[in-house]
């Protein structure tokens, strides 16, 4: 599983056919320091586990999570 800010990682898994890494997406407006990112991420990580494992992009915002599993568009 891959933690990060940055968009391009959930753009690149989108443009294959894969079910792996997951992605977690952190999507906030008011910026966070790591360790509250973390905090964050540890609260909310048992109610997407499961998406997770079998392989998902999980964006988390201001206003809560969006999960899109694996791959995105189907097969």
């Amino acid at each position: 599983m891959l933690v990060s800010a940055d968009t391009d990682f959930g753009r690149l898994l989108a443009a294959r056919d894969v079910t792996v890494p997951s992605v977690v997406l952190f999507r906030r407006r008011v910026r966070r320091r790591p360790h509250e990112q973390a905090m964050i991420l540890l609260t909310n990580l048992a109610a997407i586990e499961e998406d997770l494992d079998a392989g998902a992009v999980a964006v988390i915002n201001d206003t809560g999570i969006r999960v899109r599993r694996l791959p995105i568009g189907g097969r």
